[in-house]
């Protein structure tokens, strides 16, 4: 609602729309149609912060130390998905994976 409300607000200088990359980058994969156009309706003007993501795995439990070995061995167990969490703080919700792409909240 906020990037749409921004996207039709009046070019006059007074608003100012600071998101993450989900209304740019993730929304438009998960929405057939959006309000707005996010390569024509936003300029970006600055970079205001950097957030380097990792993958991790408990050694113990995942025979995996690369991305590709990890991929195969999610598809191999397709039939048992895996347990992952964004690693956030409270909030945040623990999910399990299957191959597929489809996602389950735990409850």
């Amino acid at each position: 609602m906020a990037s749409d409300l921004a996207a039709k607000a009046v070019p006059d200088g007074y608003t100012l729309y600071l998101a993450t990359d989900g209304p740019f980058v993730i929304n438009p994969f998960l929405y057939k149609t959006l309000p707005y156009e996010p390569l024509k309706d936003f300029v970006p003007v600055a970079l205001v912060a950097y957030t380097p993501l990792a993958l991790v795995v408990n050694p113990d439990k995942v025979n995996a130390s690369t991305v590709s070995e990890f991929v195969t061995l999610a598809r191999a167990n397709a039939k048992r998905p895996l347990d992952y969490s964004s690693g956030a703080r409270a909030g945040h919700t623990t999910y399990r994976w299957r191959p597929s792409g489809s996602q389950q909240a735990y409850r």
